[in-house]
């Protein structure tokens, strides 16, 4: 295992706004002093149509997620930091569904701590306690989990899996052993305006699921219907 320090230099330092410092100098300074070392988890990505393999620390997003990071990067030059607003109102006027399935690992019975809170910065028990659970539990064998599977024949609007979106995932934890999903399928603009206005109190997330779809997930296969 190493150790990886992270010194921000970028417009959002997405990552470094939830652990650390986003001050180049003071992030720099903390490594220095030898602060503490924490486990995190890694998002392994497989894109099977270009045999590929890519790994995230923060997440990765498909649909209105996945347009908006794409368009953004393109504005990088020209907004700076207000790009992603730029390419999320161009992303909201084209809105459509994107067709595709997604299957997802769920846990059988995530502790019922996961569903807290993670402090980030400071030290987090569910964390740790997590930390320690997957160092001496091997791997599941995923051909014996149940997979549950969503048929976006409509469209998904979004799907995101991520790590480090206390917005959209208020229950996301840096090394819980799980990949927080949400899924929305197709929807009106006026209806995603209205709801997405929640995503402030966390309140998009309600027991019956009926807008927004989450989990607490060990893996995920999302299939594209089309190649757009």
């Amino acid at each position: 295992r190493v150790a990886i320090g992270t010194i921000p230099a970028g417009s959002e330092c997405a990552f470094a706004k939830m652990v650390s410092y986003v001050n180049p100098v003071s992030a720099a300074w903390v490594i220095l002093k030898g602060h503490k070392i924490k486990a995190i988890d890694v998002l392994k990505i497989h894109q099977a149509s270009r045999d590929k393999v890519l790994y995230s620390i923060c997440g990765c997003g498909w649909g209105l997620a996945g347009k908006l990071a794409e368009d953004s990067e393109a504005m990088r030059s020209t907004y700076g930091p207000a790009r992603y607003l730029v390419s999320g109102l161009k992303s909201f006027v084209n809105l459509r569904g994107c067709p595709g399935t997604l299957k997802v690992l769920k846990s059988r019975s995530p502790p019922q701590e996961c569903f807290q809170p993670c402090p980030f910065a400071s030290l987090c028990a569910v964390c740790e306690t997590a930390a320690r659970r997957n160092n001496d539990t091997p791997p599941p064998n995923q051909e014996e989990e149940e997979w549950e599977v969503e048929h976006g024949e409509g469209g998904f609007v979004v799907v995101a899996m991520l790590k480090s979106e206390k917005a959209l995932a208020p229950y996301v934890h840096l090394s819980d052993g799980y990949v927080d999903v949400l899924s929305v399928g197709k929807v009106g603009r006026l209806e995603l305006l209205r709801r997405s206005s929640k995503i402030l109190t966390a309140s998009h997330i309600t027991p019956d699921q009926e807008f927004c779809k989450y989990w607490k997930a060990k893996s995920v296969i999302l299939r594209p219907h089309n190649s757009d």
